[in-house]
């Protein structure tokens, strides 16, 4: 008898829920769709699935928070973030919280089934759009070979600005809070979302809120 290899879905939105399930039925057993982060915790926990598909953006817990704490419980689970996110500090830290598999979901149609064949006979998987500068500092992360950082490293005062950032204070405010003129507020800025890999405030604001710089600072 053929084995079906297990699966929990994880994400917010249903649709992609709904897309992710018609993508995998034919060839997995799906064991259950979650949207709330707290919940897909503790019904993985109780499912057991051979593989979890996880976004990052999730309530009220992020993916990495859930990653953490399952490979805790369920270590030989395989995790396999499905997930918008091309920036190099989001891929470099699914890693470090112990994915095995990184599809950005605009790939998931080609990727994904050969992601999870992949990740299930101990290999590691990223995305083909993700770059070769990012794919070859994480592979040489998991094999533990010391590598450079790649771009994403703040220094203390782009956390700072960041982090007013973050809480919607204008570029004005954040030079009187910090004592520096507006076009260095500027100039780090540019800096900030050059180093994340991002390209408006707006993008900045979500980076801020998915790693819970608002609540627990950077």
């Amino acid at each position: 008898m053929k084995h079906f290899i297990r699966i929990v879905i994880v994400d917010d939105h249903k649709l992609v829920l709904q897309g992710l399930r018609a993508l995998l039925k034919e060839q997995f057993h799906i064991l259950g769709e979650f949207q709330n982060g707290n919940e897909a915790i503790q019904a993985s926990i109780t499912l057991q699935p051979e593989v979890l598909l996880l976004d990052i953006s999730l309530q009220p817990v992020n993916g990495f928070v859930i990653a953490e704490t399952l490979k805790q419980r369920l270590p030989f689970m395989k995790i396999v973030f499905v997930t918008m996110h091309t920036e190099p500090t989001f891929v470099m830290k699914a890693f470090k919280v112990g994915a095995a598999g990184y599809v950005l979901k605009h790939n998931a149609a080609s990727e994904l089934v050969d992601a999870i064949n992949t990740v299930m006979k101990n290999g590691y998987y990223l995305s083909k759009n993700i770059s070769q500068e990012v794919r070859g500092t994480v592979l040489q992360q998991i094999e533990g070979i010391p590598c450079q950082s790649l771009k994403g490293e703040l220094t203390a005062r782009q956390r700072e600005v960041l982090g007013f950032l973050a809480q919607g204070v204008t570029a004005k405010d954040i030079g009187k809070q910090l004592g520096i003129s507006h076009s260095t507020v500027a100039f780090h800025t540019t800096n900030i979302m050059q180093a994340l890999g991002l390209k408006s405030r707006a993008e900045l604001t979500k980076y801020a809120m998915d790693q819970n710089i608002l609540e627990d600072g950077f």
